[in-house]
């Protein structure tokens, strides 16, 4: 072939709008039998046709369901978000690992399936989401970004309407953001079920222990701050010496891993502890008031101190893990946790303080 036939041969693909990093984006808002347009996401700059299919569906388990009319999803009921995308072979589109998702909505993130299938002149990667709604009403979840490459698909939005069948003392459990939630609703919900106490776990010795931990910190800041003492009467034998941070703090991680949330579900309640314990702790070690400080304020208080022995990254990926479980709703893997929590004790013990000197030496 003659370099002005092979020059024919691409231009002519070009205008047939199949080149050889073509994308096809458009989003489908799809019954699970009949699918419906949903609209048309815009991908970006190239010589290929600049829509690809990229099919956002959501099925609650009743047939028939496309999130505008009929049934919708119970409180309580999971149902999936099924994102299917077809592109030029060779590449592999990709979904965000956390979606922005209503109040109401919350992603089981470790439940998500992909499934991949290869072709000769297409390849398709399906993702099955897994979504679990905490109150009724009627709600949007937004485009969800599909990248290939440089490019980007965005599911078209999807507006369902969520329906309840709970009782006003259920649905307290349902609007929770607790984890343990999830698999009380779906007890709650399920075809004929057993009449039942909803009992909540006491973590009461856990919070007086952390009381106990932001008393022990509070007053040493205040000496280290303070520079000198204040000469008063003496009035029976002084008080004694307020406890180091280490103790306190390893105390409070003795105590947590005692009470094991984590078994229960109660993620939040588990990260929750370990940040003030670990904030506690960097704040007493270090002289600095820690526990009302931003996380990048807090790394920040960090830098400026003499840290030696303080593995840094493992102090920013604790606290970074417990701000997504705390405020994102983010459902973490269980041994995350326990990992989490033997990562704060090894803090502890690098950045103990130095015994000093024995008496005489020189």
């Amino acid at each position: 072939m003659s370099g002005a036939q092979a020059a024919l041969l691409l231009l002519a693909l070009a205008q047939a709008g199949e080149g050889p990093d073509w994308i096809r984006a458009e989003a489908h808002v799809a019954l699970k039998a009949t699918p419906t347009d949903g609209g048309t996401a815009v991908d970006g700059d190239g010589p290929g046709p600049k829509q690809a299919p990229a099919r956002s569906r959501a099925e609650p388990g009743e047939d028939g369901w496309d999130g505008s009319a009929g049934p919708g999803p119970k409180v309580g009921e999971a149902f999936n978000l099924v994102v299917e995308a077809v592109h030029a072979p060779g590449s592999v589109a990709i979904l965000p690992a956390q979606l922005k998702l209503p109040d109401a909505l919350a992603e089981r993130v470790a439940a998500r399936q992909h499934q991949r299938t290869p072709g000769a002149t297409e390849d398709k990667d399906v993702y099955t989401l897994e979504l679990l709604a905490f109150e009724a009403g009627t709600f949007e979840i937004p485009g969800i970004p599909v990248a290939l490459g440089a490019r980007t698909a965005t599911t078209a939005p999807l507006t369902i309407e969520v329906t309840t069948t709970l009782s006003e003392d259920e649905q307290l459990v349902a609007s929770s953001t607790r984890p343990e939630a999830l698999a009380e609703l779906e007890k709650m919900t399920a075809q004929g079920p057993p009449p039942r106490e909803v009992l909540v776990p006491d973590y009461t010795a856990v919070w007086v222990l952390l009381g106990a931990v932001l008393l022990v910190a509070a007053v040493i800041l205040l000496l280290r701050l303070s520079g000198r003492r204040r000469a008063l009467a003496p009035v029976g034998p002084p008080p004694p010496p307020p406890r180091p941070a280490h103790e306190v703090a390893l105390e409070a991680l003795d105590a947590l891993q005692k009470a094991d949330p984590l078994a229960r579900g109660d993620y939040k309640g588990h990260y929750t502890a370990l940040s003030t314990i670990l904030r506690a702790y960097l704040g007493g070690r270090y002289g600095f008031e820690s526990l009302e400080l931003t996380h990048d304020e807090l790394m920040d208080a960090l830098t400026a101190r003499k840290t030696a022995g303080l593995d840094r990254t493992k102090v920013d990926m604790i606290l970074a893990a417990a701000d997504q479980v705390k405020f994102a709703k983010y459902v973490p893997v269980k041994e995350d946790g326990y990992e989490a929590m033997q990562g704060t004790r090894q803090i502890v013990q690098a950045t103990l303080p130095k015994p000093p000197p024995p008496e005489g030496a020189s």
